[in-house]
This record gives C-alpha cells, structure tokens and sequence, in this order.
C-alpha cells in the first residue's frame, strides 16, 4: 500500500513538472513568435523583414534568446513525459521522444538560418528559415501520435485528452499540407485547426499542472 501511494506521489510530481515545463515552453513560444517575429514581420517580403529587424535589433535577440530558451523547456518536457509514460510502453516513449528531438533539431538549425539571415542581409537564407519551420509542421503533429496514445494506454490520465490530441496530429499534418499543397484552402479550414491543436495541448497542460494523475480507481 505504501509502495503504491509512493508510486502515485512520484508521478503526480511528475506529471506537474512536465506542466510546467509545458507551459514555460508555451509562454516563451507566445513571446519569441507572435510578440518578437509577427511583429517583425512583413509577410512576403524577406528583404523589408530584414529591414524591420535590423532597425528593432534589441527585441529581435531577447526574442530569439526566448526561442532557444522555449526548446530547451520542450526537451525537458518531452524527457519528464517520457518519465511518466516509461512503464506503460517504452516503444512509444521512445518514438515520441526521438520525434521531438528530431523536430527541436530541425527548427533550432532553421533560427540560426534566420540570424545569419539577419546579419548578412541575405534575404535567400530567410527564405530558408521560413520554409524550415513550416517544415517542423510535421514534427509538431507527429509527436501527438505516440502521446495521444500513451495516453489512452495509460490509466492516469483522462483518454479524452489522448483522443483530442490525436485529433492534433491530423490537424497540424493538415495545416502542413495546406501551406505547401493548397495553399488557396479557406482560412476557416486552418482556423479550426489551431483551435483544434490550441484545446489539445492546452488540456493537457491544464490537466498535468491541476490534476497531476489521476490514481486508478478515479480512471
């Protein structure tokens, strides 16, 4: 008896440490893309980019130092998931994790494109950028599929939340085939995804930070 509420204590400790990592990955992500690079940005137009960048240097660093800082919190994320799900099956925990791996890799390598972009003013390079990180499109779903279902595997966690985050990984592989396949698509088609994506990963979040797990008789 003391070893199981030991074990339950161990991973609702767990399960709040991946929230909170979750979250601080979120924030700094808010930060670095929508408050640093949207407002950067001139959409299509690499070269005037460049230019707004260069005449706002000081926010464009804190927000890339926020970039980096917001992978580094995903792979601890990942790492603390891989934790928690380690008994449950060790060949999705490794899937899910060299995914994100992969994918942290990936779009690490494409926001150094960007600063080398930045400070040459190749505009080629932001190009680069630009397509690469569409590119970790793919990552982001991928990893919802081993977790979506560990979770539904696992009896600590709501099976909603593991259906809902499934429903992530279509709609994020959605939004990458639209943008580089069909980019005419309707925004209300990509609107729904995010919404879709926003209510997944935001439950999760919600529910590792406020439930933690949940012991076996509540599942």
């Amino acid at each position: 008896m003391k070893a199981a509420v030991h074990y339950m204590t161990n991973n609702k400790k767990t399960a709040r440490t991946a929230g909170i990592w979750y979250l601080a990955f979120i924030l700094l992500g808010v930060f670095s893309v929508l408050f640093v690079d949207d407002t950067l940005n001139a959409a299509g137009n690499a070269i005037a980019t460049i230019e707004n960048i260069n005449a706002s240097m000081g926010l464009f660093i804190i927000g890339v130092i926020a970039y980096f800082a917001g992978y580094i919190c995903y792979i601890f994320v990942v790492n603390t998931l891989g934790k928690l799900f380690k008994d449950t099956d060790s060949k999705l925990t490794m899937m899910m994790k060299l995914i994100v791996y992969l994918g942290v890799a990936v779009v690490l390598i494409c926001k150094v494109m960007q600063v080398y972009a930045v400070y040459t003013h190749q505009s080629g390079f932001y190009t680069l950028y630009e397509t690469g990180t569409a590119i970790t499109t793919v990552f982001w779903g991928l990893w919802l599929l081993p977790l979506g279902l560990l979770i539904l595997k696992s009896s600590f966690i709501p099976k909603t939340i593991g259906y809902l985050l499934l429903a992530a990984c279509v709609t994020n592989l959605i939004d990458f085939t639209i943008h580089f396949f069909a980019p005419d698509t309707p925004d209300m088609v990509l609107t729904i995804c995010y919404i879709v994506g926003m209510i997944a990963e935001f439950g999760l979040v919600l529910w590792l930070l406020v439930k933690g797990v949940m012991r076996e008789k509540e599942h």
